[in-house]
C-alpha cells in the first residue's frame, strides 16, 4: 500500500510539472534493495502552518489571505484539470518558497477515479483502520458528504479549501470539537460562525460562506467567485 501511494504521488507530481504553484519533482529512484522509493523535490522554507505559528495573533491579514487564496486556488484547479482529486487539502501541505509564493505538495491520497476510494476503504477496513480518517488524512477538513458516506470529489476539495481559508483568516478551524465525534457532528450540523473580533470584509466572509455551505450542491466555483 505504501509503495502504491508513493508511485501515485510520483504520477501526480509528474502531471503537475511546470506549474508555478505546484511542488516540482526533480528525480525519483528506488533504493538498491528495491524496498524504498526516494523523491528529489523542490525546496520549501516552511508551510502555512509554520507561518501561522509565527504570527503574534495566529492569523493573516486579509490582503495576505487574498494573495494565498488566489495562488492556492490556481494550484487546486490545475490538479483538478489534470484529472485528480487531492483529498488532503490542509495547512501542512501548502508549502512556501523563499520568495513567499506557495506550492502544493503531498499527493499520496490523490486519486484520478472516485470509485478507487471505495476500494481502498474496504481494503483498509479489513485491517481495522478508521475508514473516515484514512480517506482524507485530516478530519477537520472532511466535507459533510464524505462523512455521510459519499465519494470524495472536486467539490469536497473546495470544502477543505474553505476550511483552510477560514483557518488562515481567523487562526482557528471552523468546526473543531472537543472530540473526534463532536468534530464530525459539527461539520455536518453546526451553523458556520465568524469570530466577533474579526475585522474582515463582507466579501471575505461571503466567500468562505459559499465554500462551506452544505446545501445548494454543487458548491460555488471558487475561481468565478474570487474572480
Amino acid at each position: 500500500m505504501l509503495e502504491k501511494r508513493a508511485l501515485r504521488e510520483v504520477e501526480v507530481l509528474s502531471r503537475l510539472a511546470g506549474h508555478p504553484f505546484c511542488c516540482q519533482l526533480y528525480d525519483c529512484f528506488y533504493s538498491k534493495c528495491g524496498a524504498h522509493i526516494y523523491m528529489v523535490l523542490e525546496k520549501a522554507e516552511m508551510d502555512l502552518n509554520d507561518m501561522l505559528s509565527r504570527m503574534l495573533n495566529g492569523h493573516l491579514a486579509e490582503d495576505a489571505v487574498r494573495f494565498y487564496a488566489a495562488e492556492l486556488l490556481l494550484a487546486i484547479e490545475h490538479l483538478h484539470n489534470n484529472g485528480f482529486v487531492w483529498r488532503d487539502v490542509k495547512l501542512e501541505n501548502v508549502l512556501l518558497r523563499a520568495d513567499g509564493h506557495l506550492m502544493i505538495a503531498d499527493f499520496d491520497l490523490a486519486t484520478p477515479d472516485p470509485d478507487l476510494i471505495i476500494e481502498e476503504e474496504e481494503e483498509e477496513g479489513k485491517r481495522g483502520e478508521d475508514k473516515v480518517v484514512h480517506m482524507t488524512g485530516t478530519m477537520d477538513y472532511l466535507s459533510p458528504e464524505v462523512i455521510q458516506g459519499g465519494k470524495h470529489r472536486t467539490v469536497s476539495d473546495y470544502w477543505a479549501y474553505g476550511v483552510l481559508m477560514y483557518e488562515i483568516m481567523f487562526g482557528q478551524r471552523p468546526f473543531a470539537g472537543w472530540s473526534q465525534d463532536r468534530t464530525l457532528y459539527n461539520i455536518t450540523n453546526k451553523t458556520l460562525e465568524f469570530p466577533r473580533w474579526a475585522e474582515v470584509s463582507k466579501d471575505a466572509t461571503n466567500f468562505v460562506n459559499e465554500l462551506l455551505r452544505r446545501a445548494g450542491y454543487p458548491r460555488v466555483d471558487p475561481m468565478r467567485r474570487l474572480g
